[in-house]
């Protein structure tokens, strides 16, 4: 086992599960869960591409290894992240969990955390990792306890098996060309479970205090259906970046920013490390329009509130498991609707087989394949469809029914609420991507 506050210390079982019985008593006495978070693609987005020496907001760091002459990394924040982790801190511990070696993991925590207020020690890198492909496999030694009390946010669900107390995170990209570049192959896709109980979601299950023992309830795999690559944004919301003004990379800079000690560990201290050379030139500013942290804050807010609410019923005497509770708090986003879809399911797929059924239920829709009198939604990729067409012709009995685009469905999966549908019309001759 491990500790997890420090994730490169080994203990013993009996120690591991001493330590983990203190850490619970602690958090719900501090009334605190557990935050993993995930770095590439979640809070910050990384290139080791040849990048403009002025871009606005890009911090630059030197990583060197071992039998290697080191390269450039260039990271750029997410949106309001820092904001974000001054809230998030409020009601959760936080703890990095990244696939990117244990260098790489410091340096950005570094940048995020200088002063070691949220993160501390608590760096699960690469090098730790049990196993190169998947997170998940960690869980047990880092919570030998159980993980009742983790809440996991991060862009890849595989990873973590479709865990159900992961929040799978609109990945964020900035560099155009550059994906996660310590991303591991793609896992074999596996087959979400349909939700079980009303509107997918699963009455929460209960340890016993104070022992804490760990239970394994069954795991609910209900999220949406990994789709990354569809869901990043679109490439000229983005910096172009690719092989722009060839510079040397000592040409290159950022304002304002301390060089990061990165070579702690690595076995490399070369006092002739390259400096971030800064340039007289004006800063490139762009535009970056991703707001989803700010969503994402309302949601663990949700979760932790729900997830001591239940805790206060029980008089403290029970704690509610996480992976139960984050499946019940998303189930009421679209309590109440009912869908039909229209050109969103290939025509040779099963309805229940579905991202975009497996989406809905999870959100807590019910989902039909043809109209009934509940029905409120059409969900269509195009208009002129036999179902479009039926809507438009139903009179007053069905005026009351949304026909909105997928991009309606989607919105509402990324941020864990019912968006407005008049932001989603279906247009007169329109299309829309299913996805």
């Amino acid at each position: 086992p491990m500790v997890h506050s420090v994730p490169e210390l080994k203990v013993s079982e009996e120690l591991a599960q001493k330590l983990g019985r203190e850490d619970a008593e602690r958090l719900l006495k501090d009334r605190k869960l557990v935050l993993l978070v995930d770095l590439d693609q979640t809070l910050v987005h990384t290139t080791n591409d040849n990048i403009p020496p002025n871009l606005k907001d890009v911090l630059h760091f030197f990583l060197r290894s071992p039998g290697c002459p080191g390269r450039w990394c260039h990271t750029r924040f997410r949106p309001h992240t820092l904001e974000f982790l001054a809230s998030a801190s409020k009601f959760y511990e936080l703890h990095v969990c990244t696939f990117g070696a244990r260098q790489y993991a410091h340096a950005i925590a570094e940048l995020l955390d200088p002063e070691k207020k949220y993160f501390s020690h608590r760096i699960l890198s690469r090098d730790e990792c049990f196993d190169p492909r998947t997170k998940s496999a960690n869980l047990k030694a880092l919570f030998p306890c159980g993980d009742n009390m983790v809440c996991i946010i991060d862009d890849r669900e595989d990873v973590w098996r479709h865990a159900a107390n992961l929040i799978h995170v609109r990945p964020y990209s900035f560099f155009q060309s550059t994906g996660d570049i310590n991303a591991p192959p793609p896992l074999p896709e596996e087959k979400p479970k349909l939700p079980s109980g009303k509107n997918g979601a699963q009455v929460p299950v209960i340890h016993q205090m104070p022992t804490l023992d760990p239970v394994d309830p069954e795991p609910e795999q209900k999220d949406e259906k990994k789709d990354k690559e569809s869901e990043a944004k679109s490439a000229d919301e983005k910096v172009a970046s690719k092989d722009k003004e060839n510079k040397k990379s000592d040409e290159t800079k950022k304002e304002g920013v301390e060089k990061v000690d990165v070579a702690e560990g690595d076995g490399c201290t070369d006092p002739l490390e390259p400096k971030w050379i800064e340039t007289a030139d004006g800063q490139i500013e762009v535009e970056d329009p991703d707001d989803y942290l700010i969503y994402l804050e309302d949601i663990l807010k949700r979760i932790h509130k729900h997830f001591y609410d239940v805790y206060d019923k029980a008089e403290g005497k029970q704690i509610p498991d996480l992976k139960a509770v984050i499946p019940e708090v998303k189930s009421k986003v679209l309590t109440g609707c009912s869908l039909v879809f229209s050109g969103l399911v290939p025509t040779h797929q099963r309805l229940e087989t579905s991202r975009a059924y497996l989406v809905a239920r999870s959100l807590g829709a019910e989902v039909t394949q043809d109209f009934t009198e509940d029905t409120t939604h059409l969900v269509a990729v195009r208009s002129g469809t036999a179902k479009v067409n039926a809507t438009r012709r139903m009179g007053d009995a069905k005026n009351k029914m949304q026909v909105v685009t997928p991009e309606w469905l989607w919105t509402c999966a990324e941020r864990w609420e019912r968006v407005d549908e008049r932001l989603y019309p279906l247009q007169r001759g329109g299309q829309s991507s299913s996805r």
